[in-house]
């Protein structure tokens, strides 16, 4: 089982396509990656909320509430229930995505010399697939195909895929979010706050979990472009933020005026 979540499928195809010769093993893996990044960003596009709307209301969560089609107008539209089918089908894009890239080419853990399972150390993928399925599932999310790519913030599939590839920096990262945001009162700060931290806390956990080593420097790229692209899809939110003009989040449902617009003073944040 371990080899398996090790190796992936890639070894096995080589051997199933009677592959002998190096570039076609190159071939193979630049074949089954780029497989990794369609699949990713189609996976990334995918709308929860909209499935969920129309699925069991037969609404469309964009004619409703602030036309937002995110958990938070999800919530305030047709309750808590709806908005947690939301957020579970924005966590289920990602693990399936981050899981494809396993299953395909592997995950390369790092296991101790008897084979076993180090639950610090192991925690930490090495597979530079699996980043990259990270990142252009965040990137479907945030421009989706099926939606004209206008999408959320990428912020909860960044959180899954950090669990999935480095569960106790995830640990890390959510202190800082609730952090921040218990402080400010702005979910959108907490968010920037978190993301730009990624890259500067990954090597250094790394270096914690592998006595000194560094991170591939690829995986560390990948660290970076997700933390950027995160903090791009905020720039607005920056921008009010900087203009003391960014409303502060809430969550309250109004009974009784289910289509109500977000007042002024309330953040309709989708993540």
């Amino acid at each position: 089982m371990f080899a398996f979540l090790q190796e992936g499928l890639y070894p096995h195809l080589i051997n199933y396509f009677h592959i002998d010769s190096d570039g076609g093993a190159v071939a193979l893996r630049f074949g089954c990656f780029a497989l990794v990044i369609l699949v990713s960003y189609l996976l990334g596009s995918i709308n929860s909320a909209l499935i969920v709307s129309r699925l069991f209301f037969h609404e469309d969560i964009r004619t409703k509430g602030s036309g937002n089609a995110g958990m938070t107008n999800m919530h305030r539209v047709f309750g808590t229930p709806a908005a947690l089918l939301t957020l579970l089908g924005d966590i289920l894009k990602t693990v399936l995505s981050i899981s494809f890239s396993f299953i395909l080419l592997g995950g390369m853990w790092c296991l101790r010399e008897d084979g076993s399972f180090d639950p610090f150390g192991s925690t930490f993928s090495f597979s530079f697939p699996a980043y990259v399925a990270a990142l252009f599932c965040i990137l479907g999310h945030i421009f989706p195909l099926y939606y004209k790519f206008r999408g959320g913030k990428g912020v909860l599939c960044a959180a899954v895929a950090m669990g999935m590839l480095s569960p106790w920096l995830l640990l890390i990262e959510l202190i800082i979010f609730f952090g921040t945001v218990a402080l400010s009162k702005y979910v959108s700060l907490g968010s920037v706050i978190t993301a730009a931290t990624y890259p500067i806390f990954f090597p250094s956990l790394f270096k914690v979990a592998f006595s000194g080593l560094s991170p591939f420097g690829e995986i560390t790229l990948m660290t970076f472009l997700i933390a950027g692209v995160l903090i791009w899809a905020h720039r607005e939110n920056i921008r009010r933020l900087w203009h003391h003009e960014e409303p502060r989040i809430s969550l309250k449902r109004r009974k009784g005026e289910p289509q109500a617009p977000v007042q002024p003073d309330e953040e309709d944040y989708d993540l």
